[in-house]
Parts: structure tokens; sequence; C-alpha cells
């Protein structure tokens, strides 16, 4: 997939925020064209869809307390609302849509009533994005791979149920429903997260090291392949966790892929209950007990 950045839709003259269904196009970062009235073919409408992240930067701690929430909007449906630290993630079809962010936009909810900029999104390209300080704007910020990189080490990811009806599933995150067959795993690792986070660095310890051993095991015997699935724990809304586990196998299997896996090689499940109940129960402090511990995880089966 190609990172790509905004040179149009995003950053744009102030004079073109007060047009409604401005048109805008999103090209390459050495793209010259121009034009702003591409007609999508049958065939990009079948390919995959393009990548978005958008990150809320942190700056000045002194300050972040005070910083409004961004919502950020897509084709005028909330996607996600997010505060200093956060980014969201998402995927669109190729075509004309609108994503905009709009600050602490309620009662009236601006972001859903009255969309000002549609850009042309290409299929199958990543957009790195920022959320923009200037508060006359609603226009996201391109960003290019390098810093959108860092950014996603350093953000956590915001998770609520979207309402965005134009998101379609990201390339790669498809999973399977068939059930693992025992009888051919050969080694079962666990690989554990932080509570309600899902980036790499969130990974425990110990889950880095198991993912260096299935790496080494894999790459060490061609005939074996990995299959990753995600379990959570019991809190908070089903939906979202549902979201959060998704995210951290995805981690997990960009992890293995850095360490020379072949992607060809590793399978995404999906069981049928993702959640681990394990017995636990809300305490009166309103805190997890430590067995909750055993759903924030991905589990890797290598198997023949």
């Amino acid at each position: 997939m190609n990172v790509k950045t905004i040179l149009k839709g995003f950053i744009l003259p102030a004079i073109l925020l007060t047009q409604a269904n401005t048109v805008a196009s999103a090209q390459p970062a050495n793209s010259q064209d121009n034009n702003q009235n591409k007609i999508i073919t049958d065939d990009e409408q079948n390919a995959p869809p393009s990548e978005f992240y958008i990150f809320y930067e942190k700056n000045d701690k002194n300050i972040e307390a005070s910083k409004p929430t961004a919502n950020i909007y897509i084709d005028g449906e909330l996607q996600s609302a997010l505060k200093p630290g956060d980014y969201t993630r998402f995927c669109l079809k190729g075509g004309q849509h609108s994503i905009e962010q709009y600050y602490n936009d309620a009662p009236t909810y601006s972001g859903k009533r009255n969309p000002k900029i549609v850009a042309d999104v290409e299929s199958n390209e990543l957009y790195y994005l920022v959320i923009n300080e200037d508060i006359r704007s609603t226009l996201p910020v391109s960003v290019d791979d390098a810093r959108g990189t860092t950014l996603l080490q350093q953000s956590k990811l915001s998770v609520i149920r979207s309402r965005a009806s134009k998101a379609v599933p990201c390339k790669g995150d498809a999973v399977q429903s068939a059930p693992v067959n025992y009888n051919s795993v050969k080694n079962v690792f666990n690989i554990p997260f932080t509570v309600g986070r899902a980036n790499a660095q969130d990974i425990l310890e110990k889950g880095d090291q198991n993912i260096y051993q299935v790496a080494q095991k894999l790459n060490a015997n061609p005939q074996y392949r990995v299959i990753v699935i995600n379990w959570r724990d019991n809190w908070g809304f089903w939906k979202d966790g549902k979201v959060l586990g998704e995210r951290r196998a995805q981690t997990v299997k960009t992890r293995l892929i850095e360490q020379g896996v072949p992607e060809s090689r590793i399978q995404m499940q999906q069981p049928e209950n993702t959640t681990l109940n394990n017995g636990c129960q809300k305490e009166k402090s309103g805190k997890a007990e430590p067995c909750s511990d055993k759903g924030r995880r991905v589990t890797l089966y290598i198997v023949d």
C-alpha cells in the first residue's frame, strides 16, 4: 500500500472553508495532477479501500487538560471523538468523501448537519492526518510517512462506537471463523497487552519474547503457519472491546511480518465468543480483578 499525503482537501486556503460542497482532490505527494472531477470506474469501486489514521497530537503537557475534544465525521456521520494523545483508524472505498473535524460541536453537531469539504479519495492508499489546531478549520492536516509512523507509536487508539456507515473493514482486518484444528497445533503462545491499549509498545515484555520465539520457529520451519486469535476481558462495552481486540491482533500480525514472517503464513481468526470471563467479578472500587488480565491477550497457534 502506498503512503500518500493530501495536498488538496485537507490543507486548503481559508477562503475555501466557507464554500459548501467544495470538491478537493487527494493526490500523491509528488503528483502534479490537478484534476478535481475524477470519474470512479467499476474497477476502482471494487479495489481495496484506503486506510486513514487521524492523530490528535500532544504538545504542551500543561495545557492538555484544557484542550477540547475533536469529533471526527465521515460523510456527516460521527466516526470518533479524540482527546490529545488519541488516534483513530478507518478505511474508505475510493470516491468522494467528507472527512472533517469539529471541536466540541454539541449540541448543534455541525459536523452532522453541514459538511463543508468533499475530497476525492483514491483506492488502496494510506493516509496520515493530524487534527488541525486552528478552531476555525474543519480540515485535518496531512503529514508524511515518517511523522505518521512516529505518531502511531506515541498515540493511544480511541475506541468508541462509530456511526460512520461509509467506513468499511480495512484490508487485512478480515478474519476467518473456522475453528482451530488442535490436532495440528505444534505450539501455543500468548501475547498479553496493557489495559485499554493495542499498539506495539503496549505489548507486555513476555509477549514480545513470545512473538520473537514464534517468528524464529516459523522462519526455521517453512511448512509451519501461525493462527492469530484475539480475546478480550469482560469490561466495558462489548463492541468497543471487540474493536480493541481486533487492533491487538493486527498489531501482533505486523510485529511478526517485521520479523520476517511472510503475510501468507499468518491466518487471522475470530472465535465466536471473544470474551474470557475467567470468573471475574467487579470489585467495589470498580477496578478489574487480576484474573481479567488473561482476557487482554492475543493467542498464537503454530500449526503445520
